[in-house]
């Protein structure tokens, strides 16, 4: 009968912590109004690569598509790489094949953090790209820059927990903690849309306008040349009508 109230103590401790779990989740997506979202639970692990990706419960059917984003109240988990009809398959930011733009949110610097197969056993991952002038310090925050495409700009990823320099000052690694307890990860948010980052709609209509500014400019010159050389030809023309008028006056002047 103790082993039987110990055995219900635990449950109804489990099922506060899942309730509050879920409330963080649905709070999470009531947050984020401009985005679609579908709460999941995440079903299983990688066996042979614990960390490195998971499975959920949900899928096509829950309109789910590969490279949706996958987060929690916490921050960035990762990105969908595979659907199914009612699952999917997530590939976390510990996976050395899965990249994110990143930004600095001391700096504002920006660069790409990656998995790492040494750093995956301790559930960390590093920076494997940023600018050499850009003065990393323990404990510096990390955020999503929206570069890329695939993660929106502001989330969470983690905090710079170590930084290794080689002889001549420069940055070799920047470990990585992520924001996200991959040892307590049970409920995941999907996000199936959400809405481009303004930097980059401006972006890549500047790259637009700047083509068609620059076809414009040639068709522009083309045209220019066009008119250019038509008063030429219409001065040959001129010049042979008048070679035309005086051989019809000679040959007049002949016959008389």
């Amino acid at each position: 009968e103790l082993d039987t109230l110990k055995k219900e103590s635990r449950n109804r401790e489990e099922y506060k912590r899942e309730n509050t779990r879920l409330k963080k989740i649905l709070q999470l997506s009531d947050d984020l109004d401009k985005c679609e979202t579908v709460a999941a639970k995440v079903v299983s692990y990688e066996p042979h690569n614990w960390f490195y990706s998971l499975m959920i419960n949900k899928g096509e059917r829950d309109g789910i598509k590969k490279d949706n984003v996958v987060i929690t109240p916490s921050g960035l988990v990762g990105r969908v790489t595979e659907v199914g009809f009612n699952w999917s398959r997530i590939s976390t930011i510990l996976d050395s094949a899965n990249s994110v733009g990143i930004k600095l949110t001391r700096t504002g610097d920006v660069g790409i953090a990656q998995g790492d197969a040494e750093l995956l056993k301790k559930k960390k991952f590093c920076i494997s790209y940023i600018s050499k002038e850009t003065a990393l310090i323990n404990g510096d925050l990390i955020e999503t820059s929206g570069l890329g495409g695939i993660y929106p700009p502001g989330l969470s990823v983690g905090t710079i927990e170590d930084i290794q320099m080689d002889s001549t000052g420069g940055l070799t690694k920047a470990v990585v903690s992520p924001a996200v307890d991959f040892d307590d990860l049970y409920e995941v948010l999907v996000v199936s849309y959400w809405e481009p980052a303004i930097f980059d709609i401006g972006k890549e209509r500047a790259e637009y306008d700047a083509s068609q500014a620059e076809q414009d400019t040639g068709m522009r010159q083309n045209s220019i040349g066009i008119m250019q050389q038509e008063p030429a030809l219409n001065d040959d023309t001129s010049e042979e009508n008048d070679n035309t008028d005086n051989n019809t006056n000679r040959q007049g002047e002949d016959n008389e």
